[in-house]
C-alpha cells in the first residue's frame, strides 16, 4: 500500500556507540511512523570502527521513496547517500526515460 500511494518520508535517529563500536542504543530525533521501527532495528545491528576507546554518538537520516502500485513487484531499488550520516532508499525509482503517464514497467 505504501508504494501505491508513492509514500515518501524521513526517519532521523541518533546511534549511541560504545567503546567497542557496537550500537548500544538508538534514540529518535524525528520519525515517520512507518519507517522508524525498521530503521531503528537495522541500526542496532551496525558495527562502527572503534572511537579511540571512547563512546560516541552519530545522527543518521534515512529518506525513503516508495513507488509502484500494489500489482507491481519490487523491480529494483536504489540506495545512495553520504556515509555515515545520510541514506536515500528508493523502491521502483522511475527511470529517466519513462514517461510519467501511468505506464507500467515491463517485466
Amino acid at each position: 500500500m505504501a508504494r501505491q500511494v508513492a509514500l515518501e518520508g524521513k526517519a532521523t535517529l541518533v546511534a549511541h556507540i560504545g567503546k567497542d563500536g557496537k550500537v548500544n542504543a538508538v534514540s529518535e530525533v524525528s520519525r515517520h511512523p512507518l519507517f522508524h521501527e525498521a530503521v531503528s532495528d537495522a541500526v542496532k545491528e551496525w558495527q562502527f570502527d572503534s572511537l579511540n576507546d571512547q563512546p560516541g554518538q552519530i545522527e543518521i537520516t534515512f529518506k525513503f521513496s516508495l513507488k509502484g502500485d500494489r500489482d507491481w513487484r519490487v523491480l529494483n531499488y536504489k540506495v545512495s547517500g553520504t556515509l555515515p550520516n545520510y541514506f536515500e532508499i528508493e523502491v521502483n525509482p522511475v527511470p529517466d526515460n519513462l514517461q510519467l503517464n501511468n505506464e507500467r514497467p515491463s517485466y
